[in-house]
């Protein structure tokens, strides 16, 4: 379904993340949403080149054709905090998917039903996943789809 819900997702995700830690569970709950994108030319009609702004400050930006640029900064009215790329090489057998799968199965063999922080649980996967579909939604409607 495009780039919002393949890459769109994990800033989303660390935003929600940020905004919990430092404001409460409620935090994310309140924002308004400005998205803009490209439609594809091709079926399945999807978004592409997709940019997000909300209104608690913080900006989420993803593109599925621009290479690969990790980046992350929080602005603020009186500082300005940036993420710092740093490189963490992991020998595995597995992609980052199959640590996902891996993490979900320890979960389910424990009888716990959702993972502990850092992982969303349900009812911030369930927020998360508001904010991507406004995303779309807002992107969509601006082409009159």
């Amino acid at each position: 379904m495009g780039t919002i819900y393949n890459l769109g997702c994990y800033p989303v995700s660390l935003v929600h993340f940020i905004m919990e830690t430092a404001f409460g569970p409620d935090a994310f709950k309140s924002r308004q949403v400005v998205g803009l994108g490209n439609i594809s030319t091709e079926a399945p009609v999807h978004v592409r080149d997709a940019s997000l702004n909300v209104r608690f400050d913080a900006g989420v930006q993803s593109t599925d054709s621009f290479g690969n640029d990790f980046f992350f900064s929080i602005q603020g009215d009186k500082a300005v905090l940036k993420g710092t790329k740093e490189e963490i090489v992991v020998k595995s057998d597995m992609d980052a998917f199959g640590h996902q799968v891996k993490r979900v199965e320890e979960c389910v063999s424990k009888g716990v039903k959702e993972a502990p922080r850092p992982s969303p649980n349900s009812a911030h996967s369930l927020e998360i996943m508001g904010l991507l579909t406004e995303w779309e939604a807002d992107i969509k409607q601006r082409y009159n789809l």
